[in-house]
């Protein structure tokens, strides 16, 4: 898509939701781990390791209460890491929603605020003094 870009009056709506709908959303999307993989990573390290090592050894030893202690505590920490990090990543997400950055952009001869997410490839934006810039930019 070519767009008929202006210096005046910037992109017109028609050519923004073209670009915008060969372009996509101006962010990154993140895919988020699933349950089972936070859980499992919480078992990859030095100490669970050990742990882990431990376990084996006292099976081998042919005991029983030992390696069931040790395999409890193994399974509590995963999953209670597991719970702590999607419980942050919730928290995490809601900050992101509530700082959701505004953009001001020429368009169609008018300057407006959007939504940053709302950004395509040859808006005219403005950026004043304590602003977070809303994408990549040429200046």
């Amino acid at each position: 898509m070519e767009a008929t870009l202006n210096n005046e009056q910037g992109l017109s709506e028609a050519d923004a939701q073209a670009l915008l709908a060969e372009h996509g959303y101006n962010e990154v999307r993140e895919q988020p781990p699933s349950r089972l993989r936070a859980i499992l990573k919480r078992l990859w390290g030095p100490i669970p390791w050990m742990l882990e090592v431990a376990l084996v050894l006292e099976i081998i030893l042919g005991k029983t209460i030992e390696p069931a202690i040790i395999a409890g505590w193994l399974a509590f920490s995963a999953i209670l890491g597991g719970v702590q990090e999607r419980r942050a990543q919730s928290a995490l997400d809601l900050l992101r929603d509530r700082l959701r950055v505004n953009a001001r952009v020429c368009r169609n001869g008018s300057w407006r605020l959007l939504p940053a997410r709302e950004l395509v490839p040859g808006d005219y934006v403005t950026v004043t003094t304590g602003d977070l810039v809303p994408a990549d930019c040429v200046v």
